[in-house]
């Protein structure tokens, strides 16, 4: 009987077994904690402490597209540089569309060029090619935000809450 049991392995392990090789080193796992944990309580922060849903509403896109769609390699200084990076790559977006939302010819051109940057970034640089979808992703926001017209402070509150403890 003993030698039965000794050749089988747990439910437990069999499944730590299948995660470890689908997704080696844990990282997806460990992008997928941080969002899971950062984006609700931004969400609540942002909704039920300062009494805005559209910072709700930007802060949580902010912290799901910076803490899951990113995926940056090498040491945790050249991570954390990387996203630095992309936090100063959002705020230069949302300044310019700030300067271009009174013109919607210029809203419009700046957009497409904007997106056609973001898009073909990847060919310059492999770091650069890495946030790509998360700034392509703010770019359609840029498009909404033109459109809607969403207050500055809410909006930059959001943001500026995602990139800071969304880290």
């Amino acid at each position: 009987m003993a030698a039965q049991t000794a050749g089988r392995t747990s439910p437990a392990a069999r499944w730590a077994t299948w995660w470890r090789e689908r997704d080696p080193g844990l990282a997806a796992t460990r992008r997928a904690g941080r969002t899971a944990i950062v984006m609700p309580a931004l969400f609540a922060l942002c909704s039920e402490v300062f009494h805005s849903s559209t910072m709700a509403s930007f802060a949580a896109f902010g912290s799901f597209s910076m803490l899951l769609l990113v995926d940056f390699s090498g040491s945790m200084v050249k991570r954390l540089r990387a996203q630095a990076g992309l936090a100063v790559a959002w705020a230069v977006l949302i300044c310019l569309v700030a300067l271009v939302a009174r013109l919607t010819w210029l809203a419009v051109v700046t957009t497409v060029l904007v997106g056609f940057v973001v898009l073909f970034s990847g060919v310059v640089s492999s770091l650069l090619g890495c946030g790509d979808d998360c700034v392509a992703r703010l770019d359609r926001v840029l498009e909404i935000v033109l459109v809607r017209g969403i207050p500055d402070g809410d909006r930059d509150g959001g943001r500026g809450r995602c990139c800071r403890f969304g880290h």
